[in-house]
């Protein structure tokens, strides 16, 4: 009898302890601990041991200020599975941003250990970029390049392109170059405007295309390291979109039957000519001004004009060609020249003495009547063409009439000297103003030395194609982004909104709210079909994360309502401010 009451306590005692042990797999190592009445160190559902257990609780001791049991748990976690990666599956249909490494970077932050949080937040970025480890990943590098007194120098900047003084005829300019630093590069600015630098790198190479206009332009480059230590630069480029000037005399035959014809005349150019090709005769030139045009040329039978093309130092080309029905002799053709003539005591050269009273004549190749307003959707005119007369000057200017206003700027003006010949061929490019309201008038008045002037204007209006204007851009619905129960601020996704349409890159952006129904069982894909009937080309989700100390870690994801791919993943923005994040999150979706 007492032997098995023995047998049955042993029994019952085994089949408890069993069930204890077997219990304890749900059992976290570490016990919650209370600061200001508020447990920490907990999570959702039973604790598996499992890495994402781990994670999350890891979260909730450093949230507690409970940094030696946030380490000990983080580093379990990267035991089990050691990459930070985006959006991980757990278990189920459950998913988890996992960055175990950065988490750790900022625990080593916060408890002063810099060194070891350098290291683990450049481990972090090596295998998921994201805003929060780039963020205390500047601030561990500042605080010990400051307390190593380790930066020296203020940063270099290394211009690759242009050449200083480039000379170009083009309406903007690439500026590449390399910003170096003894420590970390982290702000560049070209032409005053911010490029896109995440985190500091001691080499951060930069591009931006850089608009420009005629004449010398001085396009500031600045670069600012870690400390605030800063180097500027400027980059001058020069502009010319101004075709050399031809002037030529009548084309005559040298010997009356000998199909030689001599040509005569001058090419001018402000920036330097290039070269000058007569017949496919190619002359080349090193950048003088003025080259004097003296030519004489076997034509063809039956051959009845001559082809002269002048290129300048930019690459502005300007074309002409001359008449060959009416071939004079050499003594000159007084019709012609539109004047009289006596011959001096040293040279048997015709001198003009005197101009007869006839106005020039200015023809444009693409004619272009003046009685109308011309609609282009370039947004620059090419103004080619000829004055025949003898002429003292020629001149250019462009006026932009918007509002009853009108604003006049020149844009080329040449004197002549007696000997110029009787034909002036011109070419010009000249940028238009961008708004449909406006009109750009362009005019191009010439002076005989008669003194008699003619000119003409020419009126543009540019027009936005239809493939660019806002109505043909991208619209864009905004969701409800899922909010950790922390986060109380519901205005984000308005001031995001406002961000983007400030930008002008969507035509339509509009917040949607769709999470209360996706709460209630609804998935993106369907979130994606609602933006679609709702007339939206893509949809953005995301999610709002709020730290202990009111941080905000807030990422994004963009889908297409049509075929519900993803456009991208993973745009994240940390810090905290909602207004300064919205405003940082549009420039992120635009670039």
């Amino acid at each position: 009898m007492f032997k098995r009451k023995n047998c049955f306590f042993i029994t019952l005692y085994l089949i408890i302890l069993l069930l204890c042990v077997k219990g304890c797999d749900s059992l976290p190592l570490h016990l919650p601990k209370v600061k200001d009445g508020k447990p920490y160190g907990i999570t959702e559902g039973l604790f598996r041991h499992q890495w994402w257990n781990y994670y999350e609780r890891a979260l909730s001791f450093a949230d507690g200020g409970f940094f030696e049991d946030a380490e000990s748990d983080l580093r379990e976690a990267i035991r089990q599975r050691k990459d930070d990666e985006w959006r991980v599956r757990t278990y189920g249909m459950h998913f988890v941003d996992y960055f175990p490494h950065c988490e750790l970077g900022v625990i080593k932050y916060r408890q002063g250990a810099l060194e070891a949080s350098v290291r683990e937040l450049t481990t972090a970025l090596k295998t998921a970029k994201n805003a929060k480890a780039e963020y205390y990943l500047d601030l561990a590098r500042e605080r010990l390049i400051k307390r190593k007194k380790s930066d020296k120098a203020p940063p270099e900047i290394i211009i690759k392109s242009p050449q200083a003084g480039h000379l170009i005829r083009d309406f903007s300019i690439e500026i590449r170059g390399m910003a170096r630093d003894d420590t970390f590069v982290r702000h560049i600015t070209v032409n005053r405007k911010k490029i896109r630098t995440d985190v500091s790198a001691q080499e951060i190479p930069f591009y931006m295309e850089v608009p420009v206009s005629p004449g010398k332009n001085s396009i500031p480059v600045t670069v600012t390291d870690l400390t605030g230590k800063k180097t500027q630069t400027e980059v001058v480029v020069y502009v010319d979109r101004t075709g050399p000037l031809i002037s030529l005399d009548t084309a005559f035959e040298d010997d009356p039957g000998s199909g030689v014809i001599v040509l005569k005349g001058y090419a001018y150019d402000d920036s330097g000519l290039a070269e000058v090709t007569v017949n496919d005769r190619k002359l080349t030139y090193n950048g003088e001004k003025k080259v004097r045009i003296q030519e004489r040329i076997q034509v063809r039978s039956g051959q009845t004009e001559l082809d002269i093309r002048v290129r300048d130092m930019p690459g502005n080309v300007t074309s002409a060609k001359t008449d060959l029905s009416d071939r004079s002799k050499a003594a000159g053709n007084l019709l012609a020249e539109n004047a009289t003539f006596e011959k001096t005591a040293r040279s048997d050269r015709p001198v003009r003495i005197l101009a007869l009273a006839t106005p020039p004549v200015i023809t444009l190749h693409n004619e272009m009547t003046e009685r109308t307003t011309r609609t282009t959707y370039l947004d620059h005119a090419v103004m080619d063409g000829k004055v025949t007369g003898q002429l003292e000057y020629l001149s250019v200017k462009k006026c932009v009439i918007l509002d009853d206003v009108e604003t006049c700027i020149p844009v080329d003006e040449k004197q002549f000297p007696e000997d110029s010949g009787n034909k002036f061929f011109f070419n010009y490019i000249i940028k238009l103003e961008k708004n449909e309201k406006a009109v750009t008038v362009i005019d191009i008045k010439a002076k005989s030395t008669g003194g008699i002037a003619a000119d003409r204007h020419i009126r543009i209006r540019w027009k936005e194609h239809k493939a660019r204007q806002l109505g043909s851009r991208l619209k864009i619905a905004v969701s409800d982004l899922s909010r950790s129960k922390k986060v109380s601020d519901d205005n984000f996704e308005a001031l995001l909104v406002g961000a983007m349409l400030a930008r002008g890159r969507f035509s339509r952006a509009e917040h949607l709210r769709l999470n209360m129904r996706l709460k209630q069982g609804w998935t993106e894909k369907e979130g994606c079909g609602n933006a679609k009937d709702a007339g939206f080309h893509c949809i953005l989700f995301g999610h709002i994360k709020k730290g202990a100390d009111d941080s905000m870690h807030i990422n994004v994801r963009l889908r297409d309502s049509g075929d519900e791919e993803y456009l991208f993943k993973n745009v994240d923005v940390y810090g905290y401010s909602s207004e300064l994040l919205s405003q940082v999150m549009s420039y992120k979706l635009m670039s």
